[in-house]
């Protein structure tokens, strides 16, 4: 009898041993669902997350209007709209807390917005009636699209005060969707020949970066290091995939199994992406990429998230924390949520849980044969 229980205790012992890092890196066992709720209406999505995990997007309110929002340490404010406007939309946040999106205008016309700390900016456009902010960086620089005198959309860059028109790929019609520390802006332009293509502005240029084999892509999301994802055609353009840009290339992400079409919406500075993936008829499931594997964000969930059914998702921070939207369990109402990483057992709370499991296992031991001693057992 005593050989058996050796083996257990130095089994238990030794695993305490065994280093935690083993794991894909970054990659969190579960995540933890926290529901931001709305501002009184039944439905909110989350856009973008800062450093500092402050998050931004949209929901409606108690008069069943869309209103711009910020949540910060679990509490959702209103961030307005403009003067005798009405509805407004968050879509990015920076580590300054300065966020960016539009709002309806008293005229009707919906124009880019700053949003800086109780003071709504009106960021106007290039000519035409219409434009939307997506994105902004820490120097406050903002991207977005805005119509031009002839009523065509043009990703812009503003800087300075200035609102600058960063062109097109040959075609009449471009966006800007997301802009890097340096300044660097990616999105989708359309292209001289006709097709949607991905393009990265950089250095006052904007560069085409191509597909995966088929006619069609569009980028959504850049880091300081240049990395890029979006979604882009296969070859045959039988259905688009999400993709990593990198150092010139661009890999294709796959889907999850058994879907046919994914798109990768954020990527943070380790090159976590986090996006959606489509099964045939359109059901959309949210997923985050990290280390060549995709997870179903649902499949991840601690018992927080229990019946919930994350559908979007928009935007991971550089600590993993991921924001998006998603069905609760009655399957009707949709809240904006955030996923924060589970962290991993530390050695020491393995070691605690082995000498509880001998505790165990000796008082069993000593109920069954009451003559056992303590050095039988442990020797």
């Amino acid at each position: 009898m005593n050989r058996p229980v050796r083996h257990v205790l130095f089994a238990l012992i030794a695993a305490t041993a065994l280093p935690t890092s083993h794991s894909v890196a970054h990659t969190p066992l579960l995540y933890h669902l926290t529901d931001l709720g709305t501002l009184g209406g039944d439905w909110s999505e989350a856009w973008d997350i800062n450093s500092v995990g402050q998050v931004v997007g949209k929901s409606q309110d108690l008069l069943y209007g869309g209103s711009a929002f910020i949540d910060t340490g679990g509490v959702m404010s209103s961030l307005g709209t403009l003067p005798s406007g009405s509805a407004s939309e968050a879509r990015s946040i920076n580590a300054a807390g300065q966020v960016v999106g539009d709002a309806v205008t008293a005229g009707g016309r919906t124009h880019a917005v700053l949003f800086d700390h109780g003071t709504n900016i009106d960021l106007g456009t290039l000519g035409g009636m219409f434009s939307s902010a997506t994105s902004i960086n820490n120097l406050g620089q903002i991207t977005g699209t805005a119509q031009n005198t002839s009523s065509f959309g043009r990703a812009f860059l503003y800087s300075g005060g200035i609102v600058h028109n960063l062109g097109t790929l040959g075609g009449i019609e471009s966006q800007g969707n997301d802009i890097n520390n340096a300044g660097e802006v990616v999105g989708q332009s359309w292209t001289s020949s006709g097709h949607l293509r991905a393009f990265l502005y950089s250095g006052g240029s904007m560069r085409d970066l191509g597909t995966l084999g088929g006619s069609d892509s569009s980028a959504s999301s850049i880091n300081d290091s240049g990395q890029v994802v979006g979604g882009a055609n296969i070859t045959g353009d039988t259905a688009s995939h999400a993709f990593f840009y990198s150092a010139g290339v661009m890999h294709d992400l796959g889907t999850l199994p058994g879907d046919t079409t994914s798109e990768a919406d954020g990527l943070n500075a380790s090159g976590q992406v986090v996006g959606v993936s489509y099964i045939p008829l359109g059901y959309s499931r949210a997923f985050f990429y990290n280390g060549g594997t995709m997870f179903a964000l649902d499949d991840v969930l601690d018992g927080s998230g229990a019946g919930w059914h994350l559908d979007q998702v928009h935007a991971i921070n550089d600590a993993g924390w991921i924001v998006g939207a998603g069905y609760l369990p009655d399957g009707l109402t949709h809240h904006a949520y955030l996923l924060t990483p589970v962290p991993e057992p530390t050695s020491a709370a393995i070691l605690t849980t082995a000498i509880a499991v001998v505790i165990s296992m000796t008082r069993r031991l000593r109920r069954r044969a009451p003559n056992l001693t303590t050095s039988d057992i442990c020797y």
